[in-house]
């Protein structure tokens, strides 16, 4: 199985990188205009949380991931508010919207 990451904002998955220095570098970029980015490597049908910007969002983002109800890749959220979710991430492809599913995607 392939390993992608996957970056996140405004409430959805936005795109899919072979490389982690690609989809960091991308939200960096995507960051410095204001918005909460969050970097998710994808690796045999699982996720984990990578970083995520801008670095004062970086702990709480990272926080959520180990809770037992979200490692699994269920729900993920574009704010440190938590009423955001992104959509599921599966299969090598974005989702959209939603709160996801009982897929392996999102968080």
């Amino acid at each position: 199985m392939v390993t992608t990451y996957v970056v996140g904002f405004d409430g959805k998955w936005q795109e899919t990188f072979d490389d982690r220095e690609d989809a960091i570098e991308w939200a960096e970029e995507v960051a410095a205009t204001g918005r909460v980015v969050e970097v998710v490597v994808r690796r045999f049908g699982f996720h984990r949380f990578v970083t995520a910007f801008p670095e004062s969002e970086r702990e709480a983002l990272a926080a959520r991931w180990k809770l037992p109800a979200l490692s699994g890749g269920f729900f993920a959220d574009g704010s440190s508010s938590g009423h955001q979710h992104y959509g599921s991430v599966h299969g090598g492809h974005v989702g959209g919207g939603g709160h996801g599913g009982g897929h392996a995607g999102g968080h």
